[in-house]
């Protein structure tokens, strides 16, 4: 009777330890898919940083207290995130 619960036990803990692993490869796989996106955001800012240099531009959004007053009351009366486009300005 007791190897029976013994046996019992070993088995719950190794179906413990088996889904353990599985959620720990599975948060590695995620780590590393964000990681990538990291790196290709990195990336891709910094050619856009150096095309921007190259040419003596500025990339973003240049706002104004006003237009920021704006946003956030569309952002409050929509309830959503606000997106803003880039644009690009010469350096002056």
């Amino acid at each position: 009777m007791k190897k029976k619960i013994a046996q019992k036990k070993a088995a719950e803990k190794a179906a413990e330890l088996e889904k353990a692993q599985q959620e720990l490869e599975a948060a590695e796989k995620e780590l590393k898919e964000e990681e990538a996106e990291k790196a290709l955001f990195k990336e891709i800012a910094s050619k856009i940083t150096k095309i921007c240099d190259d040419n003596n531009m500025f990339c973003g959004a240049v706002l104004t207290a006003d237009d920021i007053a704006t946003i956030v009351s569309l952002a409050i009366q929509a309830k959503e995130n606000i997106k803003i486009p880039f644009r690009l300005y010469f350096n002056e």
